[in-house]
């Protein structure tokens, strides 16, 4: 891992809270995050958004053809403070949406976002750091962070589990078929 932001709880109770989701998404090359060049009707981090928030939205089922990562990205640079309510097409359905300074509220403690050193972003544990290697083990449902020990090459110990956008549900496993990743040995201790 490079770098992690994490949002203090005390942030939550002020506005302090944008500064720290700003210099995340600055970690990843700002311009390209807000991109909609091209056929991209969605930027890249809005999939990132729509896995951490997923589930949290009301009435889905009984509002077909509703474009929801539009409304719910949408929704987040609104909060984030990057676009003005009225700006937004989708203001009238954020209602049926929870807020998503409660549910970062509710979701964070205990996590914070990352980013992984090959530019991927991640909601890690808190006590992860830079440094931190993360991993795919085999028979894992998750990437796994790991630590190096200090004064014991080759060993490391288990920092904890990890959301990695991009090598989530066997992203990883098709790297590896694609001769684009590679396999190694981990000693855990």
């Amino acid at each position: 891992m490079t770098n992690c932001a994490e949002i203090p709880l005390e942030a939550f109770k002020t506005d302090e809270w944008r500064s720290y989701l700003q210099k995340w998404e600055d970690m990843f090359h700002p311009d390209s995050l807000f991109d909609m060049s091209g056929d991209r009707t969605l930027p890249p981090h809005a999939d990132f958004l729509w896995t951490l928030f997923k589930g949290e939205i009301s009435h889905v089922p009984s509002a077909p053809g509703i474009p929801w990562r539009h409304v719910l990205y949408d929704q987040y640079v609104t909060w984030s403070g990057r676009k003005e309510l009225s700006e937004s097409p989708w203001a009238p359905l954020f209602p049926r949406m929870r807020d998503i300074g409660e549910v970062l509220l509710e979701k964070m403690p205990g996590w914070k976002f990352g980013m992984a050193s090959m530019g991927m972003m991640a909601m890690v544990p808190s006590r992860a750091r830079e440094g931190d290697v993360i991993v795919v083990l085999c028979g894992a449902d998750v990437p796994i962070i790991l630590r190096a020990l200090e004064g014991c090459p080759g060993q490391y110990t288990l920092v904890g589990a990890a959301y990695v956008h991009g090598i989530m549900y066997g992203d990883a496993l098709e790297e590896l078929d694609k001769g684009e990743a590679t396999e190694e040995t981990f000693v855990l201790v």
